[in-house]
Order: structure tokens, then C-alpha cells, then sequence
């Protein structure tokens, strides 16, 4: 009995631990199976991830950027394939003969060799040695047979036209980032999708393969948007060239130059001597990159006359024939002695002949007609210290005090371009209004872009009206008369209708606080359009600080007037003499 009690109680103790081992290996088991469904199913990708960040190595090379072209779709920026050598440094057998070969065969200096001999030599797994080469440069490397040294298909930016329009394109950086101009500003459209080259390594971080899968010629990747400027190519050349010879003639610093059609705000072109060549960007003067005609705001001088004029024929405080007196060439006005430019002594002149003879106190006494308020708001409303958003960048939209805190003095300096600045797109846009009819335009050098198989057109940007046909009209004719018989007859052309005004500026010395007295510290500029009653394009010319001649009307009324029989040919405007060819 007693032994039967025993073997019942021995055998549902075996069964009790039966039971707890069972169920511990069942939860075990479960723990496992639990485990492995997370790794494999629930953190898949997440493993997947780490486990490709130890052994690939990817390098992103930028694909295909976007074509720019010029209005008539001629190649400005382009992409060109080209190769660039790396280096995996411990496949590198002997670093010191091999950095020695490779430098004799590309004429590095010795600085670039030590830096190569570095970059062979280093613990990294990758390193670029020098990117987007030539391809006769490849050739060369290859005959060498470096193991350790390999090639990845990158593209290479190319200017066809090299420093033609530089100044609006900009340029691009190693990587095809946009860094000036459009390239810069429409970066985000020009841009394709990014590519990779994967490197794969060993278990001890080592490169042991390239896959070039993911390689530059792998179709189905985003190409960037192509991009159509509004820049004419034959206008253009004539403005750099008519702006280079006048600038080496007089000794300038600089020379700038903007061509704008009148009723769609379009640049023709945007010209600046010096230039610079985007092909070559890293041997060119930093100090020319970019684009002063958005960048360099300077006192525009007397081509700001015509707005307050225009502004007080707006408001129908004068008219053409109204005298003003001149006070015979000074004239004291809020502790401000004004003189005339050359000290000429006018007395009496109407207001056309205080335009023609671009008379300083004359347009004082007819800015003092308006209302302080009212003047700030026509300055305004012609474009004068707008941010237009231009599509170059670098935008330097200048200096207006607001008429909250203009002195005493503000309005008269004011009215003839002093203690204000302004860039070039700006007088553009503000001769544009007189030009069109009264309306301001925002300027653009974009004419389409086209993205995704789809075209989007610019569209001509009304931003405000300004003045009344009937006072642009006026002005129009008043502004022809300074070329006829005024300051302006350097800017004329026979046969053709030109209207234009000249400006002498002073610059500002921000040192001694004063305007400088020398001639040869002035901005001379010409501002006016073509023809003169149905205008098709206005023209800015500025050179600062030119050192032979010095005034607007002997400086930069030649290049206006050389610049525009181009746009004369270009547009094949008829002469109003019978007969009469095309000026060539």
C-alpha cells in the first residue's frame, strides 16, 4: 500500500515538472517565434537600413540640370558628361609612388601633391581626387593603371556662349548647385532628381565593389526643368560690347547697361563690363560675379528729374508751357545753397526747357508744388526702392528714407536723385511707365519654363497705374525735346524719333559725409526709349566713375544711342525718312 503511494505521488511529481517544462520551452518558443517575426517582418526595413549603412557607402551626384536657353532657344547653360576620379585608399598599394605618378601626369603643384598623398594614405573608404576632368586627363590616369583608383560618370556645367549674359545666368557650384543668377534662383526647378553611386564593403568597412546600377545613365530618373530667358542674344552682344569700349575709353570702373520692352517688361538684355567667363569661374575676380545692375544701388542724379515732373503734370500743377524762374543759377532753400550743373545761369525757363537743360532749381521749385506725401508716393509708385523679386538675385533695392523722416532738405535733393539710391532694374521699370502708357511693370528675364512635359509662359506683371496716358503721353514728347535740342543730342539718331534724358550724379563720400567734388567720382547715365511716341524698349546706360569725359550726355548717351540702332535692327523699326535703310 504503502509503496503504491509512493510511485502516485513520484509519478504526479514527474508530471508537475513536466507541465512547468513544457511550459517554459512553449514560452521560450513563443518568446523566439515572437522575436523573429519582429525582426524579420514588424523591423525589416529598419534592419535592412543598418545594416546597408555597414557595408554600402553612398556617394549622391547630382543628375541632369535643366537646359537654359536665350528667347530664340539657343543653348546658354548646358550639361555635359564627364568623369571624375576617386580614390578607396587602402587598395592603394605604395600612397607615396602612387600620389608622386598621378601628380607628375596632371601638373599638380606641390601643394596639391601633398594634398593627394593625404587623401591616399587616409583611413577613409572613399575619397574624391578631382572631379569632373577633361577627358584627355582621363586618359592619362587610365594609362597609369593606379589600382585603387577609379572613375564615377558625373555632368559637367558648360556656358556655350562663355561671359555672354554671365551676369544673369550665374554659374554653378562642384556639386551642379546653383550659386548666382537664374542658376541660383531657380535652382530648386533646374535641379534634377539625385543619383547614387553605392560602394559596398567588406566586413571590415573595406570597398570591395562599385555598383553602378544606380549609375547616371540609368534611365527613368526627373530631369530638371528647361528654362527660356527673355535675353535677345544680338541685343545683348551690342550692350556688352558699346559698354566695354566706354568703359576702356574713359578709364571707368564700371559700366552697366539694361534693355527692356515696354509693354511686357521683358529684359532684352542686362550688359556689365567687367564680365566674367562661368567656364572658367574659380580664375575670375570674385568682385565681377553676380549681377551690379540688381546688386549696386547708387544716387541716380538727373534721370530722375522726369518724376517729379511727371508727377506735377500728373496732378495738374504745370504743364509744358508753365515759366519757372531759375533764380540765374542759385538758389538758397532750406540752408541749401543749389547751383546748376557747369554753373549755367538760367533765368526764366518753361518747364520743357527746365527738362531739356536738365535746370536743378527749376525741378526743385516744381517737386516744392507737391505735397511731401504725395512726391514720396509717385517716387514709390514709378518703381524707386521696390523689391521687384527679380529672378537674378542679389537685389539691392537701394535707399528712401519714408517720408516720415525726410528733413527739411529731402524733398529738394531728392527731386534731383540726391540722398536716395536705386539700381538699374528700377529705372527701368520707371521709364517703362512713362514708355507704356502709365503703367508699372515688374521686370523679368524668365520668358517660360518648362517642367514635366508642361509649358508655363511668363505673363506680363501689371504692379500698379502710375500716371495717365494723357501725362505719359506729354512726357513722352517732352523727353524726346531733350534729345532734339537739350542735353541729350549725343543719344540721337537720324531718321528716328528718340526721347532720353541724361544724368550727372555725384557720389557720396560715406567718410567725410559729403559729396565728393572731383569730376572723376560721378556716375554718368543716359535713361529713355525708342521710338519716342510709340516706344518699343527702354534703355538704362550708367559708367561709374569714368575719368577722360564725365558727363551723361558725352559718356553714356553714345552707348544708349549705339545700343539702340541694334534694337532698330532687331525690330526692323522704319526710319521717318523715306527711303532710309536700316541703321547698321
Amino acid at each position: 500500500m504503502k509503496n503504491t503511494l509512493n510511485r502516485k505521488s513520484s509519478s504526479a511529481i514527474f508530471e508537475q515538472k513536466l507541465f512547468f517544462v513544457t511550459i517554459f520551452f512553449s514560452l521560450l518558443f513563443a518568446v523566439v517565434a515572437y522575436r523573429l517575426v519582429d525582426l524579420h517582418l514588424l523591423k525589416n526595413e529598419v534592419l535592412t537600413a543598418k545594416s546597408d549603412k555597414q557595408y554600402f557607402r553612398t556617394v549622391s551626384i547630382q543628375s541632369y540640370r535643366g537646359t537654359i536657353y536665350d528667347r530664340n532657344r539657343n543653348i546658354l547653360a548646358i550639361n555635359l558628361k564627364c568623369q571624375s576620379l576617386y580614390a578607396v585608399p587602402y587598395e592603394i598599394e605604395d600612397p607615396k609612388a602612387s600620389a608622386k605618378k598621378l601628380a607628375s601626369a596632371l601638373n599638380m603643384t606641390t601643394a596639391e601633391g601633398i594634398k593627394l598623398l593625404s587623401h591616399f594614405e587616409s583611413t577613409y573608404k572613399f575619397r574624391w581626387i578631382k572631379r569632373k576632368m577633361k577627358p584627355e586627363d582621363v586618359e592619362v590616369v587610365k594609362a597609369l593603371k593606379i589600382k585603387g583608383l577609379h572613375f564615377a560618370k558625373e555632368t559637367k556645367r558648360f556656358y556655350p556662349k562663355r561671359d555672354l549674359a554671365a551676369s544673369v545666368i550665374g554659374f554653378v557650384g562642384i556639386d551642379n548647385q546653383g550659386l548666382y543668377g537664374v542658376e541660383n534662383q531657380l535652382d530648386d526647378l533646374l535641379q534634377g532628381e539625385k543619383r547614387n553611386i553605392r560602394l559596398m564593403t567588406d566586413a571590415k568597412g573595406r570597398s570591395v565593389e562599385v555598383n553602378h546600377q544606380q549609375s547616371l545613365e540609368r534611365p527613368g530618373y526627373l530631369e530638371g526643368a528647361e528654362v527660356t530667358l527673355t535675353i535677345e542674344p544680338s541685343i545683348q552682344y551690342r550692350a556688352e560690347k558699346s559698354l566695354e569700349d566706354m568703359v576702356l575709353e574713359t578709364s571707368a570702373k564700371t559700366g552697366m547697361a539694361i534693355v527692356m520692352d515696354v509693354e511686357t517688361g521683358e529684359i532684352l538684355a542686362s550688359a556689365e563690363y567687367p564680365r566674367f567667363n562661368p567656364n572658367k569661374i574659380n580664375s575670375q575676380d570674385r568682385n565681377s560675379w553676380g549681377s551690379n545692375a540688381a546688386g549696386y544701388a547708387f544716387e541716380p542724379g538727373s534721370i530722375l528729374k522726369p518724376i517729379a515732373i511727371a508727377a506735377g503734370i500728373n496732378e495738374k500743377l504745370i504743364d509744358p508751357e508753365t515759366i519757372i524762374n531759375c533764380e540765374n543759377g542759385r538758389y538758397r532753400v532750406s540752408r541749401m545753397l543749389i547751383r546748376e550743373a557747369m554753373n549755367h545761369r538760367y533765368g526764366n525757363l518753361s518747364v520743357r526747357d527746365v527738362l531739356a537743360h536738365s535746370s536743378n532749381i527749376g525741378t526743385i521749385k516744381i517737386a516744392s508744388m507737391l505735397k511731401g506725401e504725395t512726391f514720396y508716393r509717385y517716387l514709390k509708385d514709378f518703381g524707386i526702392n521696390n523689391d521687384f523679386d527679380l529672378e537674378i538675385g542679389g537685389e539691392n533695392i537701394g535707399l528712401l528714407a519714408p517720408y516720415s523722416k525726410w528733413s527739411d532738405s529731402t524733398q529738394v535733393a531728392v527731386s534731383f536723385g540726391q540722398e536716395l539710391s536705386t539700381n538699374m532694374f528700377q529705372l527701368a521699370a520707371a521709364y517703362g511707365v512713362i514708355a507704356n502708357g502709365g503703367y508699372l511693370l515688374r521686370p523679368t528675364v524668365i520668358k517660360e519654363v518648362q517642367a514635366d512635359g508642361e509649358v508655363q509662359p511668363h505673363h506680363r506683371q501689371v504692379l500698379k497705374k502710375v500716371i495717365s496716358e494723357e501725362t505719359a503721353s506729354t512726357m513722352r514728347t517732352m523727353l524726346k525735346y531733350v534729345v532734339d535740342e537739350g542735353t541729350g543730342k549725343k543719344a540721337a539718331i537720324d531718321g528716328y524719333d528718340i526721347a532720353g534724358k541724361t544724368g550727372s550724379a555725384q557720389k557720396y563720400d560715406p567718410i567725410t559725409k559729403k559729396y565728393f567734388q572731383g569730376n572723376d567720382k560721378m556716375v554718368a547715365s543716359f535713361a529713355g526709349f525708342l521710338p519716342a511716341h510709340d516706344p518699343k524698349v527702354v534703355i538704362i546706360v550708367a559708367v561709374d566713375e569714368p575719368k577722360t569725359k564725365y558727363w551723361g550726355g558725352s559718356v553714356a548717351a553714345p552707348v544708349f544711342k549705339d545700343i539702340a540702332q541694334q534694337v532698330i535692327n532687331y525690330y526692323g523699326i522704319p526710319s521717318n525718312n523715306p527711303g532710309d535703310q536700316l541703321v547698321l
